[in-house]
């Protein structure tokens, strides 16, 4: 979430510390925006993956790249950005497509620009 932050509103749950106990934790709990830029869907921990839903016009090659650095961490998770035309699958060494939408790019660089040129 806090990646995301850096390019956009999040939520709409915001982000809760995991602390001694519940008490202190949601009493730390810090909202997300109600109507985000980034909609954080779910984590899917059998999965490994977290959701996020978003507009195309948001991904940029530095997103994509501090994504792809911090999944480098916990290297058998992934984020699923769904951008409306298609999807991107952000792994800690390879970013995956679905939708004809990204049909031929081959690059952060082509994702962006593909993404720029049809906002």
């Amino acid at each position: 979430m806090d990646i995301l932050a850096s390019y956009g509103t999040v939520g709409p749950t915001g982000k809760m510390p995991i602390l001694d106990s519940c008490e202190e934790s949601i009493e730390q709990w810090r909202g997300g925006d109600k109507k985000p830029d980034f909609f954080v869907v779910d984590d899917d921990m059998y999965g490994l993956s977290v959701r996020v839903e978003a507009s195309w016009t948001l991904v940029k090659p530095a997103l994509l790249e501090e994504l792809a650095m911090f999944l480098k961490q916990c290297q058998e998770w992934c984020v699923y950005l769904a951008l409306i035309k298609g999807g991107l699958f952000i792994f800690h060494d390879r970013i995956l497509y679905e939708g004809t939408f990204f049909a031929g790019c081959c690059s952060v660089e082509d994702f962006y620009l593909r993404c720029s040129t049809n906002a």
